[in-house]
């Protein structure tokens, strides 16, 4: 795995993260 890679995931995750926040604040 590249850093390349590992920052997608992280981006990938905060946004997964942000949107869980999101939907069970509605």
């Amino acid at each position: 795995m590249t850093k390349l890679d590992q920052k997608e995931d992280v981006r990938t995750a905060t946004n997964y993260f942000t949107f869980l926040k999101l939907a069970s604040s509605v």
